[in-house]
């Protein structure tokens, strides 16, 4: 597969996909950032522990997401309580990556959830509209840890994520941000993106949709993969959300 370029607050990166096996996957940074932090490595989640720093609870019997709504039917996504959230994560793990991990050294700090979207509720959503029968792939949470925001990681997630999907044979990916217009988005509902954090990664706006997200329009981007020619690289020095200014994953 083809090389494919990035940025981290502003700084050239280059990576290649491994078609196979999965872990070998990776979207490496090749310099430390900007402030003189270690590089940030992009792969497939494959370790438990790391997806349960980033979306399981602090107590183990605590009531979390565990990043199960959209991958679960509402009936047992509401069923699954404590420590049940986290052996159903573990289940679908059994079966391959449920999404990415962003690393500085060993320390995970970053996750995007990323799987065909006829393995999720976006499949059948009422306020989502599917465009086509094509079996596209949805990626729908974006997290970076807090003490690491700032730094381009959602950007390095995102594309992550868009490298995972194509190398598993995918003719297209779709995410749902906010359409905020450069407002804030409360942090509660930050997970979902921006669509220019989604335009940066070269997704076109393909629908409107009915669903809100903390209080803005979220609206359907799709990246088709036909549609990618060799490697896209966005221009050094342009900042991550907008000109002069770094997005806040």
């Amino acid at each position: 597969m083809p090389a494919f370029g990035f940025l981290a607050n502003g700084i050239q990166t280059n990576s290649k996909f491994a078609t196979s096996p999965v872990g070998c996957l990776g979207i490496h940074s090749a310099f430390p950032d900007r402030l003189g932090n270690m590089a940030i490595e992009v792969r497939p989640a494959t370790v438990f522990a790391d997806v349960q720093t980033m979306v399981g609870p602090k107590r183990p019997d605590a009531n979390v997401c565990w990043c199960l709504t959209y991958r679960l039917p509402s009936k047992e996504n509401l069923s699954l309580r404590g420590q049940a959230r986290g052996a159903r994560v573990a289940e679908f793990m059994e079966r391959g990556p449920i999404g990415m991990l962003a690393y500085e050294g060993d320390e995970v700090v970053g996750w995007a959830a990323v799987a065909p979207r006829a393995d999720t509720t976006f499949k059948r959503n009422r306020k989502i509209p599917r465009i086509d029968d094509l079996d596209v792939w949805s990626v729908w949470c974006i997290r970076v840890r807090p003490g690491y925001r700032g730094r381009g990681i959602s950007h390095a997630l995102l594309a992550g994520a868009v490298a995972f999907a194509r190398s598993q044979g995918a003719p297209a990916i779709e995410g749902y941000p906010v359409d905020n217009r450069g407002e804030k988005v409360d942090m509660t509902m930050a997970y979902v993106g921006t669509r220019a954090l989604f335009e940066k990664a070269g997704f076109r706006k393909a629908s409107d949709t009915a669903s809100v997200a903390g209080g803005f329009p979220r609206v359907l981007m799709r990246l088709d993969f036909d549609q990618v020619v060799g490697t896209r690289v966005l221009s050094p020095g342009v900042g991550l959300n907008g000109a002069g200014r770094r997005g806040r994953g």
